[in-house]
């Protein structure tokens, strides 16, 4: 029986702004994506997908609602205990790549071991130019990001982010900054991903690039409902 990986339950998430105007970025969003899902979250700029998604990745808290990872309520732990999840269980890809400059290919990609204990500095780096390899940049590891492309910094940081053997994999507009060719390769590492068994989130404003994950849902002022391969269109 397939597991549920992680779970929102009524998810809100209210912000204060200047005057304390409340900003409400999430209405009671419920989400749950089992063990082995690709799933899309598509909406336009402002409909609080962005927010969802930091809410998955623990990187940010609720107003309101219960979030469940392997069927253990996260929300209430503490800063710490969050932490510790979020570092060695979740792994995050952006949009705006967040490579070091100073550091090449592999090094950038073995970034994250650096905080977790257990792992030697042989073994670090033998997992970043292992990861290198698969997406296709074995020959780019001495490379540092400025001598590389957008899409080949996009596999760096891909790779970067599965460096910990995450149990899920956040996406936050990953082809964002990337032609459309490029970033349809981008989508295809992310499907073989997880055709390999990576559980993953995708966040776009893409309706084309949301139809190649198996579940898609929509976000809209807030809220978030599921939808069927003929909904897909380019307005929200």
């Amino acid at each position: 029986m397939q597991k549920n990986l992680i779970e929102a339950r009524g998810l809100t998430k209210v912000y204060k702004v200047g005057g304390g105007e409340e900003v409400h970025a999430l209405r009671g969003a419920d989400l749950t994506v089992p063990e082995g899902e690709f799933a899309a979250i598509i909406g336009a700029s402002g409909s609080g997908k962005s927010t969802l998604l930091h809410m998955l990745g623990f990187m940010d808290r609720p107003s309101g609602g219960e979030l469940l990872f392997e069927s253990r309520r996260v929300d209430r732990l503490s800063d710490t205990a969050m932490t510790r999840i979020r570092s060695t269980q979740i792994g995050f890809v952006f949009q705006t790549f967040n490579l070091i400059p100073s550091l090449n290919a592999w090094e950038n990609v073995a970034l994250p071991t650096r905080f977790v204990r257990g792992i030697s500095a042989r073994e670090q780096r033998e997992r970043a130019l292992e990861l290198l390899e698969m997406v296709g940049l074995a020959d780019r590891a001495n490379h540092r990001p400025g001598e590389l492309s957008g899409g080949q910094r996009q596999r760096v940081a891909i790779a970067r982010s599965l460096i910990n053997r995450p149990r899920l994999l956040l996406a936050d507009e990953p082809t964002g900054n990337l032609d459309s060719t490029t970033g349809t390769q981008i989508v295809e590492l992310l499907v073989r991903l997880n055709q390999a068994g990576q559980t993953i989130v995708l966040v776009t404003h893409n309706p084309e690039i949301a139809a190649l994950a198996k579940a898609v849902y929509r976000m809209k002022d807030g809220l978030l409902r599921r939808v069927t391969e003929g909904e897909f269109t380019a307005a929200d």
